[in-house]
């Protein structure tokens, strides 16, 4: 497989949010064993200051072609070859091409060569897929224009969906270019959290050896393994929630237990985690590695709790708890 992400892009900025959001696609294709291209205007390097900090793994570039920011009265006479120009691009960039994620291309005035060019493509190659990002719910031009009628861009886009960042506007976005609602995808703004929160080495490889940003509930705790910190109180809430079929997690890190009762306790919790089935999901970073035996920077808790969503502090919270196998002092026994 093999997507194309179609620009118009002569520069790249990495304080515009298009950019941002293109930059996360081509990254999030890359890193999950997908061959992407980038179409772009020719005007843009494929290094350099004006492209940002991220590369740019294939490009394929465009000339200019005919693109008025406002609605034109009527057509130049150089659109139709400019039609044609553009096709035969689309036509070679794209022939190894499975799927095309086209952003602004199907409502911008500046846009309304390439926006007739793929759609003449997409009549011709129905093995291919088009996925129109659409940043703006305003209502499109170049489909509602009369000079544009005789091309059909006032028809539905073929083999296609449109995708938006929110559901509010959905219904909106589908009435405005005449598709069904299921028709449009609502895909919110992604962000690279290792790049926005300045991750620590460490804790993207934590993350990624725990799949940590595919849970539904992520607890982190750091703590010291006296009974009295109560941390099985959060095993015992990871097991239900994965009974309800939730993908649940906790970490839990164990600073300074490394003798005495902690040891004791750490496994007690460890076997009571095996014999739920739930090993995978009740983790104690002094067993990641000999580097994170001890404590771990200070860096790596502050980046887990920014990614976390619940936060227990199980030493109040043992009152509540009546079974009496979790009762302070007791050792924790399977059930």
């Amino acid at each position: 497989m093999k997507v194309a992400i179609h620009t118009t892009f002569g520069w790249i900025d990495p304080a515009y949010s298009l950019s941002r959001v293109v930059k996360d696609q081509l990254v999030m294709l890359l890193k999950n064993g997908i061959e992407v291209v980038l179409l772009a205007h020719e005007s843009l390097a494929s290094e350099g200051k004006r492209t940002g900090v991220w590369a740019i793994p294939e490009l394929r570039k465009f000339p200019g072609v005919y693109g008025p920011n406002d609605p034109p009265d009527k057509l130049p006479s150089r659109f139709e070859p400019d039609v044609e120009k553009i096709y035969q691009l689309l036509k070679e960039y794209l022939k190894d091409c499975t799927l095309c994620i086209t952003h602004d291309i199907v409502y911008q005035n500046a846009h309304m060569v390439h926006n007739v060019a793929a759609r003449k493509l997409a009549k011709e190659r129905n093995d291919l897929r088009w996925l129109h990002w659409i940043h703006s719910a305003t209502r499109p031009n170049p489909p509602h224009l009369e000079i544009l009628k005789p091309y059909g861009t006032h028809e539905r886009f073929p083999n296609s969906f449109l995708v938006f960042p929110n559901i509010g506007d959905r219904k909106r976005v589908a009435t405005n270019f005449r598709m069904e609602i299921d028709e449009v995808k609502v895909v919110p703004h992604s962000i690279d959290i290792y790049e926005h929160f300045k991750f620590h080495p460490l804790s993207i490889e934590i993350t990624e050896k725990y799949g940590l940003l595919d849970t539904d509930v992520l607890m982190i705790y750091p703590v010291r393994l006296d009974r009295g910190k109560n941390p099985h109180v959060l095993l015992s809430v990871i097991d239900r929630l994965r009974n309800k079929g939730k993908n649940a997690k906790a970490l839990i890190f164990d600073f300074s237990s490394t003798g005495g009762d902690k040891v004791d306790y750490r496994n007690e919790m460890m076997q009571l985690a095996a014999v739920k089935g739930i090993s995978d999901s009740f983790i104690f970073i002094s067993q990641h590695s000999e580097k994170t035996e001890h404590s771990v920077p200070h860096e790596v808790i502050t980046d887990m709790f920014n990614i976390s969503n619940v936060f227990l502090h199980t030493t109040l919270f043992i009152s509540f708890i009546p079974s009496p196998k979790y009762c302070l002092g007791r050792k924790l026994t399977p059930p």
